[in-house]
């Protein structure tokens, strides 16, 4: 899911043309992505490595691992948190609307609300 989607910020999001790490990961977007996996979930790749911690969780079966990956899943939600704050200072009230929309983290939800949006739209 996470190459999904730095491809989809690559190709719609405007990428400065900065070299650079940073930029090859998207951070660098001049155009807010609403389309495609960004229209169910506003941080793909977070879910992502939210299931790859539950995932390995579950595989390890070990204490040890568990706790890290509570601590782990709790440090990538505030991170989350915290870059969408600093999307609603760079997009404004486009965020702000995006955001009331598009859940943060929840692809369920989002996949729901997309299904209900296209079944009233028609």
């Amino acid at each position: 899911m996470g190459g999904v989607d730095v491809s989809n910020l690559q190709k719609m999001g405007n990428i400065e043309a900065q070299a650079g790490h940073r930029k090859r990961f998207g951070v660098g977007t001049t155009i807010l992505v609403d389309r495609g996996l960004y229209s169910v979930c506003r941080h793909p790749q977070y879910f992502s490595w939210m299931i790859f911690n539950v995932t390995l969780t579950l595989i390890a079966q070990s204490c040890i691992v568990a706790i890290l990956g509570v601590g782990s899943m709790i440090s990538i939600y505030i991170q989350a948190r915290q870059d969408g704050h600093s999307l609603i200072q760079k997009f404004g009230d486009n965020y702000k609307r995006y955001m009331e929309s598009v859940p943060r983290m929840n692809l369920f939800l989002g996949i729901f609300r997309q299904i209900c949006h296209n079944i009233y739209k028609n």
